[in-house]
């Protein structure tokens, strides 16, 4: 996972400046089980299974095979 200029909350819990906890580039390619609990944007490759408790966006350039369970799902890219 690659992380965009970041800061801290209140909490301490480091977030990126788009509100992001994590971003996966479309240079990138995971096999297995990702779980996230804030808010993420995948661009990658993606086979298996994705568990987002927040809001979670397939990016454009993504290209994703897998069960997908979350609170709220944007797709963009291919699923």
């Amino acid at each position: 996972m690659t992380f965009s200029k970041s800061k801290r909350d209140e909490e301490g819990t480091v977030t990126s400046d788009k509100g992001l906890d994590a971003f996966l580039g479309k240079g990138s390619k995971v096999v297995g089980t990702l779980t996230f609990t804030g808010p993420v944007e995948l661009d990658g490759h993606i086979e298996g299974e994705i568990i987002a408790e927040d809001k979670l966006v397939i990016g454009e350039s993504a290209v994703v095979s897998a069960k997908i369970s979350g609170t709220e799902i944007v797709v963009k890219g291919k699923v």
